[in-house]
């Protein structure tokens, strides 16, 4: 695909996920998407087939966005733990305007309302977002092995459990700044959700002795 197409093409999804998380997946009509991404019928179908496909690709689009804006945060740190915290920081700050948002809106996540949305008259992006959240929580917990690789964890740490209870609180944290709730309240939440995950972790003293080993 030609640079330009595939930029063309990459602007297209975006404005779709920015769509459909406003509109959701049911409400948002053929004419709101002929409007916001500027294409004919034909052609969007021709390009995606249908709006499912459209949405699902948008979708995707969304949770690339997410995971490689956590991939940032986490490389500009030394300490797994650390880029973890910074990374909700940056959620909470965006979500409550702190901090540009970038072109994935934070307020409340596009995965979470899809995943309320879609019923059984929807399967597959039903399917479609559960895989994508099977793949956050692989990508925590692998996150979450390396750091007490690291002796920032206990060795005895259940990296799944944590890693589960880690996406909770991203998606709860999410979902809770879509509320009429003032700014430091979401601030103060994100804080508070942070000294749950470093009550697990390791002091730095306790660091070396257990990457020291017997």
């Amino acid at each position: 695909m030609p640079r330009t197409a595939r930029h063309d093409h990459q602007v297209t999804l975006q404005r779709a996920a920015h769509l459909f998380w406003e509109r959701g997946y049911h409400a948002c009509s053929l004419k709101d998407l002929e409007t916001t991404l500027d294409m004919r019928p034909g052609s969007i179908y021709a390009a995606f087939g249908s709006k499912e496909n459209l949405f699902q690709a948008a979708l995707t689009t969304y949770y690339e966005q997410l995971v490689n804006g956590m991939a940032r945060v986490l490389q500009a740190h030394d300490r797994v733990l650390d880029g973890l915290t910074a990374y909700l920081r940056q959620l909470a700050a965006e979500a409550t305007g702190e901090a540009g948002a970038g072109d994935a809106p934070v307020a409340a996540c596009m995965m979470v309302k899809t995943l309320l949305e879609t019923t059984a008259d929807t399967p597959a992006l039903n399917e479609t977002v559960n895989e994508l959240f099977d793949r956050i929580e692989s990508d925590l917990t692998a996150t979450l092995e390396r750091a007490r690789g690291l002796g920032e964890l206990p060795p005895e740490t259940d990296c799944v459990r944590l890693a589960r209870l880690w996406q909770a609180q991203i998606m709860a944290l999410r979902t809770f700044a879509h509320r009429r709730v003032d700014p430091e309240s979401v601030l103060l939440l994100a804080e508070d959700m942070i000294g749950a995950l470093q009550r697990h972790a390791l002091k730095p003293r306790d660091e070396s002795m257990a990457t020291a080993g017997p």
